[in-house]
Parts: C-alpha cells; structure tokens; sequence
C-alpha cells in the first residue's frame, strides 16, 4: 500500500469491507484478493482493460463506493492494482485523454456525483493524462440496464448519448466503472466519434462476464 494511503489510514481510520478489521475500507491483505486478475477485455470492435472480473468481492466494494461514497475505494483499486506493466500497456494506446461514461441524471441525482468520473481522476493521475468529465452527456431518458436482457441493453442506448466537440482530433480512452455487454462503452464511442474524436479503447474497474449478470453493470 502506498505511503499517502497509509497516512490517511492514520488520520482517518476505517474497518475493512471484506474482513471488518482496521484501519483501511480496504486493507492490504484483502486488497490481494484482487491481484494479478487484470485482464484484456473486448466489446464489439472495441478493446478495453479491466482490473478484475465482477465477482462478490468487487460487488461489495463497489457498492459501497457507488451507493455510499466510499471514494477511497477507487483510488485504492486503481492504485494498488494497476502495476507498471498495465500502465505502459495503457499508454501504448495511444490515448491523450480520457472521456468517462455518463451518469443518468437520475443516478447522478441520487448519489451527488459520477463514478466514472471519479475512476477516471484516478487513473488519470496514474497515468498523467487530463481527463474530460463532462464530455459524454446522455441526451434522454434510458430504463436501467440492470434490468434488461443483452439485445435490450444494447437498443436501449442506441443514440442516447451526444459529446462534445473538444474530443474533436483527439485520441480518447473511454472509463467507466463495470463493463458488462458493452452497451455503454460502444454507444460512448459512437457518440465520440460523431464529433470526430477517436476512441482508442477502454478502461473499466471491473469485467462481468455476460453468463453472470448481477446488479449495477452496464
């Protein structure tokens, strides 16, 4: 665990999700639980990068980021996960920036604010690329995925989202929290790419294989 993570364990000190013990919501030992399950993930015509597979661990902490504002938990997936290697893997991309999928108003509405978002301000620092948060907007209401079948998802987002045109010329790396069909990242790319950026791929914590759907993907 790196040395900021430890001085802020001290100052403020937390019980582990998984083991309940101090003084991290994740600790170092639970932490390994995750290790080495990086994985190359593909979606349609796109090619992407996920930390883990989406399994009851990462579901439990990935809740507690998402529905109680844990924040600290992305940054510590993102910061104790992503060695060097995945680093340079992501920056072999190519990419100069990063565009994050966007939140329904509703989702954004009930938790105050856009996880993807804030994995990209993560990975961004890890990577020392800007991110651009607020370029994907959704431009009408969608039914929540989580309760679709998979060619309902995808229908569901055809044209729901527009981008805006500073993506234009520039190679962008899309992030998003879960990636499940891939419904999101593949309506995010055409989106960009209606503004004539180009999406180089795609990065997210947590893979769920589509035999497995559970709550909270995309």
């Amino acid at each position: 665990m790196k040395l900021s993570q430890q001085f802020l364990d001290l100052l403020l000190p937390a019980n582990c999700l998984l083991c309940e013990k101090p003084p991290s919501v994740l600790c170092e030992n639970c932490l390994l639980r995750f290790e080495n399950r990086a994985r190359s993930v593909q979606r349609g015509n796109l090619s992407g990068f996920a930390l883990c597979e989406f399994d009851d661990d990462i579901s439990l902490a990935l809740s507690a980021f998402k529905e109680r504002g844990q924040f600290a938990i992305a940054r510590l997936l993102v910061d104790e996960l992503l060695g060097e290697r995945q680093l340079e893997q992501l920056r072999a991309l190519g990419a100069e920036a990063l565009v994050s999928i966007s939140s329904s108003k509703a989702s954004f509405a009930k938790r105050g604010f856009s996880p993807a978002q804030l994995v990209a301000s993560s990975l961004g620092r890890r990577l020392g690329m800007p991110t651009m948060g607020k370029a994907l907007q959704l431009n009408r209401v969608t039914q929540d995925q989580a309760s679709l079948t998979v060619d309902a998802r995808a229908t569901n987002l055809v044209g729901a989202m527009t981008c805006s045109t500073s993506v234009a010329g520039r190679r962008v790396l899309l992030v998003d929290d879960i990636v499940t069909t891939g419904a999101s990242v593949i309506e995010a790319a055409r989106a960009v790419e209606a503004s004539d950026g180009r999406v180089v791929g795609f990065f997210a914590i947590a893979e769920t294989l589509l035999r497995n759907s559970a709550p909270n993907e995309k």
